[in-house]
């Protein structure tokens, strides 16, 4: 285990294969690198500490205010929006879904501490805002995970992530009972990419997508191209690919994967699979595993 910052990730892939168990990264006065939702099978904890305005997790946009805190369980899809011409400064922390699953599992921990992880956005609210005293200490445990100054060994790396999920833990508990309010979409690849989420089983064509948000057409082309650098229909078939790979982190057969990521023909799936991904879905297994 051991903390890293992001690099570039591969172009056009909205499932992104990490190559670490465990991230925790802070970044100041860089645009997110991924404009598009996105997914994986590592929990994430993140934290905006300026410059994000809204975040999209679960088919529903949330504000995304300063001091705002994010879980989010594995494999859901999520993207953040940012404010133009605000600095934008956030904290990334990125687990690995078998450190979870056994940290659980351990003999001596019968109350499963971390499954409140799997609760967020159905037992538990996906946000919490932090106090200027929270966020604070937050900030500083992050760093001291960075730190160069600190041991790299995996159990002093261990003892501070552990830390971090006790904070966290214990700042969702207490606000387990609120409800965070959902925002509209405030640009229109937002919104289009809330309607695809929303109808996401269902043949979309441009012209409905464009129909139900009252925009023309062509409009709506130009909009997205110029927001996300992705046309409408290779989003769409990128999402499908990266719901593919969801289904087939969790066991399914690439037959299942395929109908039930929205390909109608299995031909057009298995090629449509391989272009992207580089490899065919008969040959995917672990998706944290290199490709």
């Amino acid at each position: 285990m051991e903390s890293y910052e992001h690099t570039t990730a591969a172009a056009e892939k909205l499932y992104k294969e990490m190559s670490k168990p465990v991230i925790v990264y802070r970044n100041c006065g860089e645009y997110p690198y991924i404009p598009v939702p996105h997914l994986h099978s590592q929990y994430e904890i993140y934290y905006n500490i300026q410059g994000g305005r809204s975040f999209f997790v679960n088919k529903l946009f949330y504000r995304c205010e300063p001091h705002s805190l994010f879980v989010i369980p594995s494999t859901q899809i999520h993207k953040v929006s940012t404010e133009p011409n605000v600095i934008y400064d956030r904290c990334i922390i990125n687990i690995d879904d078998t450190i979870i699953s056994t940290l659980n599992g351990l003999s001596n921990m019968q109350s499963h501490p971390l499954a409140w992880m799997n609760e967020i956005g159905v037992n538990q609210p996906h946000k919490v805002i932090l106090t200027e005293e929270e966020h604070e200490r937050f900030v500083r445990m992050v760093d001291d995970y960075r730190s160069p100054k600190v041991e790299k060994d995996e159990l002093s790396l261990m003892v501070r992530l552990l830390d971090i999920l006790v904070f966290v833990r214990n700042r969702f508990r207490r606000h387990a009972t609120e409800n965070m309010p959902v925002v509209e979409p405030e640009t229109w690849s937002d919104k289009a990419i809330q309607y695809i989420e929303s109808e996401f089983n269902n043949d979309l064509s441009i012209r409905e997508i464009a129909n139900k948000l009252f925009i023309n057409e062509n409009h709506l082309c130009t909009i997205f191209k110029a927001e996300t650098g992705l046309t409408i229909n290779k989003y769409i078939i990128l999402r499908k690919v990266a719901e593919a790979k969801r289904l087939l982190y969790y066991g399914y057969s690439v037959k299942e994967a395929c109908a039930r990521s929205g390909f109608n023909d299995y031909s057009n799936f298995i090629r449509t699979f391989k272009k992207t991904e580089g490899t065919s879905p008969s040959k995917l297994h672990k998706l944290t595993d290199p490709l």
